[in-house]
């Protein structure tokens, strides 16, 4: 099929926050996303591949400089795909018995991404984030899931979304001081909160952690841990034996 101009100015716009909310798409570049989309059984609403390739055959054709216009990344792969998000999405509820991250105000959408991978190879069964944290949709983020993201529950939360949880449920929180989590007796199931890389978790997030943990630090010349390092710690340790 050919692209219209029209498609083609739709499709683009994709890379802003703004147009993924209001229409519910994304974008997914390169193969392996492709077959991870497929394989967890999500919407494709279009296929978009360089022209004279296999996929193009089934799909939509575009020459090297649509898919530069189209695509996220300073060099576009072969293949992109626009992808609906499911409806199982909303709303964001937790499913005790289980554990799940929340990010808080995390603003670099690699981070993010990585987060939702991360996630997922230790179990945790949702990742929920605040309306300011980086979009799990944006190209970057999607990317550097690696395909996680079609395999964690993602939704966006606030402060008062807390009040709808079972009383008694353990929310942790990371932070520079607190109980050391190396060797600590952690819960099975429970919410793991993640701040913003400069700032940590917000105040209003502060009121409903029932735990503060962090991470010892040996060597004296670095003063933090980057996000997504010290969540595969923390989260090794709620998998390593819980209480």
């Amino acid at each position: 099929m050919t692209a219209t101009k029209k498609d083609l100015a739709r499709w683009a716009d994709l890379k802003n926050r703004k147009d993924r909310d209001q229409t519910g798409l994304f974008l997914a570049e390169g193969r392996k996303l492709l077959s991870e989309i497929q394989a967890a059984g999500w919407s494709v609403e279009a296929l978009l591949a360089a022209e004279g390739t296999t996929d193009a055959e089934g799909g939509y054709s575009l020459t090297r400089e649509q898919l530069e216009r189209v695509s996220g990344f300073r060099t576009a792969p072969e293949v992109l795909a626009v992808v609906r998000k499911p409806m199982t999405l909303e709303p964001a509820r937790w499913k005790p018995g289980t554990l799940a991250l929340i990010l808080d105000g995390l603003q670099d959408p690699g981070n993010v991404g990585t987060l939702i991978r991360t996630a997922a190879w230790f179990g945790f069964e949702a990742v929920f984030h605040t309306g300011d944290t980086a979009d799990p949709y944006g190209p970057k983020a999607v990317q550097a899931s690696m395909g996680a993201l079609f395999r964690v529950k993602t939704a966006v939360i606030d402060s008062h979304w807390f009040d709808s949880l079972p009383p008694e449920t353990p929310v942790l929180g990371s932070f520079l001081e607190g109980e050391p989590v190396l060797g600590a007796k952690l819960p099975t199931a429970g919410l793991l909160i993640l701040g913003n890389e400069g700032h940590g978790i917000s105040a209003a997030m502060q009121t409903h952690i029932t735990r503060r943990l962090t991470i010892p630090r040996f060597g004296q010349t670095t003063e933090s841990l980057n996000v997504a390092s010290a969540a595969a710690i923390l989260m090794a340790e709620f998998r390593r034996g819980g209480c």
